[in-house]
């Protein structure tokens, strides 16, 4: 899980690409639908996508990789 809300890929495997493409494009069309349904303007779509991050990376489990603010990856303890 990475800042920005979106699963990142940290392996060279062509199934997981497609997985994480997916992911990230369903992830992306409910964003832009919280925005537009909000009626907040576009700029707008970078603020949900690090507040669903930030959801994300909580809801992640103990050994999950998470991205910190600062860019490093760590597993989540």
């Amino acid at each position: 899980e990475n800042t920005q809300g979106y699963v990142e890929l940290l392996t060279d495997s062509e199934e997981a690409k497609q997985i994480v493409s997916d992911e990230n494009k369903d992830r992306k069309f409910i964003y832009e639908t919280i925005v537009q349904q909000n009626g907040l303007p576009k700029d707008a779509l970078k603020t949900v996508e690090e507040v669903f991050g930030q959801v994300q990376r909580d809801k992640a489990n103990p050994g999950d990789k998470i991205q910190d603010d600062d860019g490093t990856w760590r597993s989540k303890s």
